[in-house]
């Protein structure tokens, strides 16, 4: 018997799955729910949209009072106006993927890792131009680059 028949038979456990996997296999699982139990879900996401929809002016007023309370997070974040080019860079490279029109790689591009793959941008003047880092690699990359 080839060793690889017999390594497909032997049981999967959670922790053993990379995080694409885990991802995968918790989408998998929400659109059997989903298919299982549609007037479930459906009622559910309507209590949640019905919920914030009622209680609206206390959600912005509890957001209004946390941004006055931590305005040095607020400013860090939303006011650097380098800090926002980059997040939306950012965010617009994690929608090219969400929607297929980027494809993210399996491996580090320096290492050859398959695990926890992330995309670094070395000059946001080009948002497309990505290098597909391991988590590992791409800490070594910005130590140097600080």
């Amino acid at each position: 018997m080839p060793s690889g028949i017999y390594e497909r038979k032997q049981k999967l456990t959670y922790k053993s799955l990379s995080d694409e996997e885990k991802r995968e296999y918790h989408a998998r699982k929400q659109r059997e729910y989903i298919k299982r139990y549609p007037r479930k879900y459906y009622i559910s996401f309507e209590k949640n949209k019905q919920y914030y929809e009622k209680h609206r002016d206390k959600n912005i007023e509890k957001q209004k009072e946390w941004r006055k309370n931590n305005p040095n997070y607020y400013k860090k974040y939303f006011e650097d106006e380098e800090k926002r080019k980059k997040r939306n860079i950012r965010s617009a490279t994690n929608n090219l993927i969400i929607y297929n029109k980027l494809k993210k790689q399996k491996n580090c591009s320096l290492c050859n890792s398959s695990k926890n793959i992330e995309k670094h941008h070395p000059d946001y003047t080009d948002p497309l131009n990505i290098i597909w880092l391991c988590k590992k690699c791409h800490r070594k990359v910005h130590r140097v680059n600080q």
